[in-house]
């Protein structure tokens, strides 16, 4: 008996050896118990009666395998299903479903890289919410994390390509990695996130919530690594909030 693509089967060489080798050993069997008769009938029935068994055993391990089988595919399909559960929860943020911050900074060392030795631009926008604090502390943490969550599926269906990324970094901030996206590019991208909110209505009714933003590009003459392309977004943000907000300022506005 063989193994073959993962079934037990028997070959034609092993077959034969197994008829010539049975009736030989019923044979010698039968000459120690000759005196219950002769030993080609002892050797006969024993032939048959051992073939029998076989067959019993050997239906019994296919059945046996073929459980088995359908065991490990079911336990299979749930370990995959229980490994899919805990990256995606390793890797989102449990109140919004955006990513979170340690996966987006994972992403940024790869899309850094990237662009390191294609040349291509890599733009992040560092989004905040203007006047959340003030709602939560008239109407508490559970309307927040509502507007929270209502802002995460907006600024997501904003997003058009597969490589772009929506990240929380904690409280009513949010980051937007933008591989291959120049700054003119990024810049366009947040102010339409900055108008969606403006003109939400969601937001208005919730007490005139606007959105502020800081853009950055990765430029090789002003940033030497993934963290200081986000504190070049830091700063425009900062002076995007100090103006005002509601409002989107880049690196090439003198910040």
């Amino acid at each position: 008996m063989v193994r073959n693509s993962g079934r037990l089967k028997i070959t034609a060489a092993g077959l034969w050896v197994m008829l010539l080798a049975v009736p030989l050993v019923a044979l010698g069997l039968g000459n120690l118990v000759s005196i219950f008769g002769s030993p080609a009938l002892v050797a006969f029935v024993a032939t048959w009666i051992l073939a029998a068994l076989f067959l019993v055993w050997g239906n019994w391990l296919i059945i046996k395998l073929k459980r088995t089988r359908a065991t490990v595919r079911a336990t299979r399909a749930e370990l995959d299903e229980a490994l899919g559960q805990i990256r995606e929860t390793a890797r989102n943020d449990s109140l919004t479903g955006a990513a979170n911050q340690w996966f987006m900074y994972e992403i940024l060392r790869q899309e850094w890289g990237r662009a390191e030795r294609t040349g291509s631009p890599l733009s992040v926008v560092l989004i905040e919410f203007d006047g959340l604090d003030s709602y939560v502390d008239s109407y508490g943490d559970p309307a927040g994390d509502i507007l929270l969550r209502q802002a995460a599926e907006m600024i997501t269906g904003e997003l058009k390509r597969p490589g772009d990324l929506l990240a929380r970094l904690g409280g009513k901030r949010f980051v937007v990695l933008l591989p291959d996206t120049d700054l003119e590019g990024a810049t366009l991208i947040a102010e339409r996130l900055r108008t969606s909110v403006e003109n939400d209505t969601a937001f208005e009714d919730a007490g005139s919530i606007t959105l502020s933003a800081g853009v950055a590009v990765r430029t090789a003459f002003r940033q030497e690594n993934e963290r200081e392309l986000l504190e070049v977004a830091r700063d425009c943000l900062a002076a995007a909030k100090k103006a005002g907000g509601n409002q989107v300022l880049t690196q090439d506005q003198g910040v």
